[in-house]
């Protein structure tokens, strides 16, 4: 070490070790330096300690879907014994998926059972959406269920009992799981022994203070108080020289070469005081405990600063995690004020020469900065050229403008794509939004095929709560007497609405909230609003048609053509209404109210309508369309944009009414179309943010997440 300094005789002193552990030990293990921590890693925060605490949570919360199938994938526990592997539990998330499984071995058992009596795997889906996997049917989802039900029973604890026999039995599960057989790692096998002595340290706790019958709740409880209670002994044996890493109080009285004090920022040295709500001052002094208040920390200051008898070093942060500046604390700015020069501000992106480096990986960083690497450091190119690339991928990704093959350019792809989706493939209206919302959104979701599988949530979501909504009014205007009379269509409603809610969790697949009886009420309150909102927008307009498909159900597609090519659309129009003329009216139904606008048509956001109404005239045959709004259902009214007054001047052209919003679909579908073929896929957020439903969120550098 410099100057001649060994291991021993340097420390490095903060309040909060805790929160420079991970940083310390690597950079410690990057510069090749032995490190100590007095005080070592809890024992709940072990990688096998957390898992054997969410194996034991998992009855506890009532079998949830993602704790379930964490435990079974988890390589500290083998279930064998119950017929279940790491490998089932894909399958089994399927199911779980399709079940829904929230949480519960009812629905467990439910799902499975459904799935038992499948004979044959569902239909292919449409091309353009993701292919759905397999689902477990038939003799193996039996099978699943048997394997679990028997691993619920070895798991589910029995009634109250003594401490004493709440361990035997832990430890006998532990044996059935074959636990210990699995710690493989230094860690695993130190957590090991540590907790051997707190269970032994729980049952001499029984002994001292008397034995009485115990919850399992209350016996978790408190194994998990001892175990963040327990620390495991540090991997560096103390008879082997190494850095220490002090806590504040625990660098009293001792001398070394060289300390190091960090964290001298506000807040932090000296730590802002508050009284712990749980354990008052007065109670802290009777049982003798550190004082939460009032404590001499200036003193505590003086005393880290003279422990160094040839090197201090007085460091702290001067950023917060979000960004802002960081102040420093009263005994930073007195220590300064003793220099005449001022500290040194370290940033990570200051150029500094490769002599100052102190690991290879600091010498592979500072080379890529300077875009160079010298011949002193050739046994480094393999690497060199690793970062090199890496450093192009992160800055292409920080640029203001997305560009290039780290950013969704696939022109590498542009044979693939332009064969893939050429002049026989058949768009649907919606994949071309995605498309013009964000090409990236459609590379993932419609090219990858890759789709956001989050656990099931109980209550609906926004597509099933969709559906569902279109299915009541097309079933209640088409059933009704009269289609044109509000009061017909009402009572149809009222009978239709029961028998919809009833059969809605089984039929979209959802787990009704504890408010689905509320939220039945409210949805058909705003279904009643709209039945009497849409009979007041114009009158002389009677329904005549419903979930009209085209290009799907042997219907023929709409073929549009874009640029002397001919392209082929499909789709379903929610509702079509006639005049006395014979004319038609579209009406497309939404649930959001958002981006129904005449400026999204303009931009491209909303395709939807104009090719609805091209659809009706030109593949169906139904008449000539004259007009075309979007219903927002849950706020009963229309959407801005009305086809019959749409207007539009585009390089001194008057683009009116539908032929004029249809005219610039054409433009933004032959646009959509050369991006999709030349590989050009952006990531582009949208205007109010990125959804939530997006694929590409897990990666996407440019996500910015919705405010609603």
């Amino acid at each position: 070490m410099r100057d001649g300094l060994l291991p021993d005789e340097c420390a490095l002193v903060t309040p909060f070790p805790e929160s420079y552990r991970p940083h310390l030990r690597e950079a410690a293990s990057e510069f090749g330096l032995p490190i100590r921590f007095t005080q070592g890693q809890s024992l709940a925060s072990a990688p096998g300690m957390v898992a054997l605490l969410d194996l034991l949570d998992v009855p506890t919360r009532n079998w949830p879907q993602s704790l379930t199938l964490a435990t079974i994938r988890s390589p500290y526990f083998n279930l064998e014994p119950f017929g279940l592997t790491r490998q089932h539990a894909d399958p089994l998330q399927l199911a779980s998926l399709a079940g829904p499984v929230v949480e519960g071995l009812d629905q467990w058992q439910d799902t499975l059972n459904r799935l038992e009596q499948v004979d044959a795997p569902p239909p292919a889906e449409e091309e353009d959406l993701p292919a759905q996997p397999r689902l477990p049917i038939g003799p193996e989802a039996r099978s699943l269920w048997e394997s679990l039900h028997a691993f619920a029973d070895r798991l589910t604890p029995p009634g109250p009992q003594p401490i004493h026999a709440w361990v035997r039995w832990l430890e006998d599960l532990l044996d059935d799981l074959r636990f210990f057989d699995q710690q493989e790692t230094e860690i695993d096998q130190a957590s090991i022994a540590c907790l051997r002595d707190t269970l032994r340290s729980l049952v001499l706790g029984e002994q001292v203070f008397g034995e009485q019958p115990s919850s399992f709740e209350a016996f978790i409880a408190d194994l998990h108080s001892n175990m963040e209670g327990a620390y495991l002994p540090d991997s560096i044996p103390w008879a082997q020289p190494a850095i220490l890493v002090l806590r504040v109080l625990e660098a009293r009285g001792i001398r070394l070469r060289a300390v190091a004090l960090m964290g001298l920022s506000e807040g932090l040295f000296p730590e802002v005081e508050r009284e712990d709500p749980f354990l008052r001052e007065a109670v802290r002094t009777e049982l003798d405990l550190e004082p939460r208040l009032g404590r001499e920390q200036a003193g505590l200051f003086y005393q880290a600063i003279t422990r160094a008898d040839d090197f201090l070093l007085l460091t702290r942060p001067t950023l917060a995690d979000d960004g802002e500046r960081w102040e420093p604390s009263p005994y930073w700015t007195a220590a300064t004020s003793l220099f005449a020069e001022s500290p040194r501000l370290v940033r990570p992106d200051d150029p500094r020469p490769l002599a100052d480096a102190a690991s290879p990986a600091e010498v592979l960083f500072l080379a890529v900065r300077r875009g160079s690497l010298p011949r002193a450091y050739e046994e480094f190119s393999p690497r060199y050229a690793d970062a090199r690339r890496a450093h192009t991928v992160f800055a292409a990704r920080l640029a203001s403008e997305p560009a290039g093959p780290f950013e969704g350019d696939l022109a590498i792809a542009e044979a693939l794509l332009a064969a893939r989706y050429g002049s026989t493939h058949v768009w649907s209206p919606s994949r071309l939004e995605t498309y013009a919302s964000c090409p990236l959104e459609f590379l993932t979701a419609n090219a990858l095929q890759l789709e956001v599988r989050e656990p099931p949530q109980p209550g609906m979501d926004v597509q099933q709560r969709g559906s569902l909504l279109h299915a009541i009014l097309e079933r209640a205007y088409g059933e009704a007497e009269n289609p044109a009379d509000p009061t017909s269509v009402l009572d149809m409603l009222h009978v239709v609405t029961v028998q919809a809610f009833a059969d809605a969790p089984r039929a979209y697949a959802f787990r009704p909230s504890p408010l689905w009886e509320m939220e039945q009420a409210f949805l058909l309150e705003r279904l009643e609003e709209t039945v009497t909102a849409l009979a007041e927008v114009e009158p002389g307009w009677t329904p005549v048609a419903f979930e009209r498909s085209f290009g799907r159900e042997g219907q023929p597609a709409l073929e549009l053509q874009v640029n002397g090519e001919l392209v082929l659309l499909r789709g379903v129009i929610d509702r079509v209404d006639t005049n006395s003329a014979g004319q038609l009216r579209l009406i497309d139904y939404k649930t959001g109210a958002s981006a129904l606008a005449p400026r999204d048509l303009i931009e491209g956001r909303r395709l939807q309508l104009p090719l609805y109404a091209l659809a009706a005239q030109r593949a169906l045959g139904l008449g000539e369309a004259a007009d075309g709004f979007y219903w927002a259902i849950l706020k009963a009214e229309p959407g801005s944009l009305r086809l019959a007054r749409f207007h539009q001047d585009e390089d001194g052209e008057q683009l009116t009414g539908v032929d004029g919003a249809v005219q610039v679909v054409q433009s933004h579908v032959a646009r959509i179309l050369q991006g999709i073929r030349a590989g050009q896929f952006p990531p582009i957020p949208p205007q109010g943010g990125c959804p939530t439903y997006c694929p590409a969120a897990g990666w996407c550098w440019r996500y910015a997440p919705s405010a609603w």
